[in-house]
């Protein structure tokens, strides 16, 4: 893949275009593969990707619907579908998306944190 980490965001209360407090300076800041995981249909998470100012490309990898209670599922299933990756991190808000990001082996990053982890992350190869 040629990049250690696949970042993945909830929307509501983690995009500061939902609500949250994560910027799109922040995700820019990333320069490595994210997508979008989140309850919201797609048409409504492009639209607040887009009022954040992020393109999808080059680093957007996908934003994909997440089915009610589903959400450890299709966890499991974006590891699947984009093998490689030396760490998967989920950034959401709630107690209940950091079980079942913990349940799938993810890491998880509660939104608020978000601009303390990305200092602690070593971008290097």
């Amino acid at each position: 893949m040629g990049s250690k980490y696949l970042y993945v965001f909830d929307m509501d209360g983690t995009l500061s275009s939902a609500g949250g407090p994560v910027t799109a300076q922040q995700v820019r800041y990333l320069r490595t593969p994210w997508g979008i995981l989140s309850s919201r249909n797609q048409l409504r998470s492009i639209e607040a990707c887009t009022q954040m100012g992020l393109v999808l490309a080059p680093y957007c990898q996908f934003i994909e619907t997440c089915r009610v209670n589903m959400r450890a599922e299709e966890l499991r299933m974006l590891r699947e579908k984009y093998p490689g990756f030396a760490r998967y991190i989920y950034v959401a808000d709630r107690e209940r998306d950091k079980a079942e990001a913990e349940l799938t082996g993810w890491r998880f990053v509660y939104a608020k944190d978000f601009e303390a982890f990305l200092k602690e992350v070593d971008y290097g190869s």
